[in-house]
């Protein structure tokens, strides 16, 4: 039988910081910030990257099943949310709100991580 040929995810993307390409691992992301025309790319090693790119357009690069728009600035790596405290993700170095509209798909979304709401 022919399978159909499912493409690998990125294990890492480049994104332009400063006029350089740098590699980041997609594992490493926690979450994506977007400001105006440019976006903040958050890692769990601690560091926090700047890129002049659209929102956007990062969503369109990365993974669709690991990664989820919480709300119109903020993309949250599912695999990466530990703690949600009255509706708002629990980040080291902050908490990012789900909206209401996107509330129950963002909880089945986490649900098909394998995990289980007690």
């Amino acid at each position: 039988s022919l399978r159909e040929h499912v493409p690998e995810e990125p294990a890492s993307l480049f994104i332009r910081v400063d006029g350089q390409m740098v590699k980041v691992a997609v594992d490493d992301i926690l979450y994506i910030e977007g400001q105006k025309d440019y976006v903040s790319v958050h890692c769990a090693s601690g560091r926090t990257l700047m890129s002049l790119v659209s929102l956007k357009k990062l969503e369109e690069k990365l993974p669709a099943e690991r990664f989820f728009r919480v709300q119109r600035s903020y993309i949250v790596a599912l695999d990466k949310v530990t703690a949600i405290e009255k509706g708002r993700i629990v980040f080291p170095d902050g908490r990012i709100a789900v909206s209401e509209q996107v509330k129950n798909e963002f909880y089945k979304a986490l649900s098909q991580k394998n995990v289980i709401f007690v």
